[in-house]
């Protein structure tokens, strides 16, 4: 059977942009698996509720005009990516405008419900044979996977710039039934990613000391920076900083200039060589005090 292609036609893709989709498999290998795939690709498409139309007309699958529609520009080279890449090839090839449809969606939805009877089962035991393994150089490592997701994130295609956000996440899911009243939230998955991720620690050898302050600031002084400065320690002995408890004076109390109050902080102190003495003790929480004073105007409360 026979039909005219009328006008629907694909685009070619831009070799500049797209190197490695433009570029059909030339090889040895490729030339001598397109034959095979085709004829395969073909009884497939055949016992599919779809249609493929080539060039000179010919209609492979269902007669029905209404049912998603294949239409196949350059089958050489769709046959050759098939053979070489599979799956991935035959996505590329609907990139290099190889092949287009007015009904995508239609056409990949029939061939995805039929992915595990595609290929005859008596040819499925020769797939690690057939398919292309991943080369070593793209194994994973913390270099190789940014590269990796450089390469899959292509913001040089505009439709990836457009939903892709800071996270590089997207998922979908739609479900026709749900087995009960759904749970719906909203994640701010850029704010999580931002922070930091506990690292489990090792037990630690010695014991650990603690010291209690009550630092006097001004109000408009914030915690975090007050801690901050408690914790910025170069010989790495002060382990946290808590405040465990805030004093505001009531009017012209002793001690207290207008709009000051105490914050009371626990220092944890911890060495992994050595116990700490009373002096190393001392000298730490001394240097803290200092720091808090020098970057918040904090003082010890008398």
């Amino acid at each position: 059977m026979t039909v005219d292609l009328g006008p629907l036609s694909a685009t070619p893709i831009s070799a500049e942009r797209w190197p490695d989709v433009a570029r059909v498999p030339s090889g040895a290998l490729s030339i001598g698996a397109a034959p095979i795939a085709d004829r395969l690709f073909r009884n497939a498409a055949a016992r599919l509720p779809l249609r493929m139309v080539y060039p000179d007309g010919t209609v492979v699958g269902a007669a029905d005009p209404t049912l998603p529609t294949m239409v196949i520009h350059r089958p050489d080279r769709l046959a050759r990516r098939i053979g070489r890449y599979g799956l991935i090839g035959f996505g590329e090839s609907y990139m290099a405008g190889e092949w287009s449809s007015d009904d995508l969606a239609g056409v990949l939805t029939e061939f995805a419900n039929s992915m595990a009877d595609l290929i005859p089962r008596s040819l499925q035991r020769l797939r690690p044979v057939a398919v292309v393994r991943q080369p070593r150089s793209q194994f994973n490592n913390r270099e190789q996977a940014r590269r990796n997701i450089s390469e899959h994130y292509d913001l040089s295609n505009e439709l990836f710039a457009e939903f892709l956000d800071e996270t590089l996440t997207y998922s979908s899911a739609l479900f026709d039934t749900l087995p009960s009243a759904p749970v719906v939230f909203e994640l701010d998955l850029a704010a999580v990613q931002a922070r930091v991720v506990p690292q489990a620690q090792p037990l630690p050898r010695q014991q650990a000391a603690r010291r209690d302050l009550a630092l006097v600031v001004q109000e408009q002084v914030k915690h975090d920076a007050l801690m901050a400065a408690l914790r910025d320690d170069a010989t790495g002995l002060v382990r946290s900083a808590t405040l465990f408890d805030v004093y505001r004076p009531k009017a012209d109390a002793a001690d207290f200039a207008p709009g000051e109050r105490s914050l009371a902080v626990r220092l944890e102190l911890l060495s992994d060589d050595a116990t700490l003495t009373d002096e190393i003790i001392d000298a730490a929480v001394a240097s803290a005090i200092a720091r808090a004073a020098a970057a918040c105007g904090a003082r010890l409360r008398a």
